[in-house]
């Protein structure tokens, strides 16, 4: 198991974006579950949902990219996010004496974007001795995205097709079901299955005709085999949903589904995140 045990301060993380799309496709889980009607589709949107956030829970990582913001008391390096996978750093601003917000430059400092929680490293010719802080507690803010996610530079839609354009290598394959968020024109945003063209391009079938210069902006590819796995979970959530199609949502709640299939934990538990903390 791919176990990271860290020690840790228990830092509070504010998400600032989420994304309005689902994490998995919609037609993919119903096919998965071989429904063919639409009558139950909200209640497998909550499903996809409350599955998602039971699985971003027990493993300590994020699915579909989304932005936060977390504090710290000092400018103390390295920083660890505590948020998985590291996507990339908004900004790094601190409260000076006058309790203004200044921004710490960005060449001040690195990161390692690792597979687990990533930290972020003082430049060899930065130094902080000269910074003078409020007299408060979180007097840091670090704004940053993280999730299985990629920055997109641009998408080009001719009302048949969408071409994406990456600001870093995607490592994506062709027909893997890719999530696009967060772009301005909504009828970007979605589950879509891609074909890959080049390192940093893709294009996927949409009726979309426009362009934009993309700004946060993610495409995000849940791996194959966390997908199957929440698939496995959705089903036995759905074959065992009681009072679920009544209306209970609370029914729905995959938290208290505690016999989960023995592939989805084992799957669950590669990607999990162990969390050991101290003051």
């Amino acid at each position: 198991m791919a176990y990271n045990c860290l020690r840790y301060k228990d830092y509070q993380y504010k998400a600032l974006k989420r994304p309005a799309t689902l994490p998995l496709s919609l037609e993919n889980v119903k096919s998965f579950l071989k429904v063919t009607t639409s009558t139950q589709d909200d209640l497998i949107k909550t499903l996809i949902n409350s599955v998602a956030n039971y699985a971003e829970s027990f493993m300590s990582i994020e699915l579909i990219t989304k932005q936060f913001r977390t504090f710290r008391d000092n400018l103390y390096f390295p920083i660890e996010l505590r948020k998985s996978k590291l996507v990339q750093i908004d900004s790094i601003k601190y409260l000076d004496t006058d309790k203004v917000l200044q921004t710490f430059a960005d060449t001040n400092y690195y990161s390692d974007f690792n597979n687990f929680y990533s930290h972020i490293y003082l430049e060899d010719d930065a130094n902080t001795m000269s910074i003078q802080l409020a007299s408060r507690f979180d007097n840091v803010q670090i704004d940053f995205w993280a999730g299985f996610g990629v920055a997109i530079a641009s998408l080009s839609g001719n009302g048949t097709l969408v071409t994406v354009t990456t600001s870093d290598n995607h490592y994506f394959a062709t027909d893997d079901i890719v999530n696009i968020s967060y772009a301005s024109n909504t009828g970007f945003n979605g589950n879509y299955k891609i074909t890959v063209t080049g390192d940093k391009t893709f294009i996927y079938s949409n009726t979309t005709s426009a362009s934009e210069t993309a700004s946060n902006v993610f495409a995000s590819f849940i791996p194959n085999d966390l997908k199957l796995a929440m698939y496995n979970h959705i089903n036995r959530v759905f074959m065992n949903r009681g009072d679920c199609e009544a209306g209970n949502k609370s029914a729905c709640d995959c938290s208290s589904q505690m016999n989960l299939p023995a592939e989805t934990v084992q799957v669950y538990n590669m990607y999990k995140n162990i969390e050991i903390g101290i003051d």
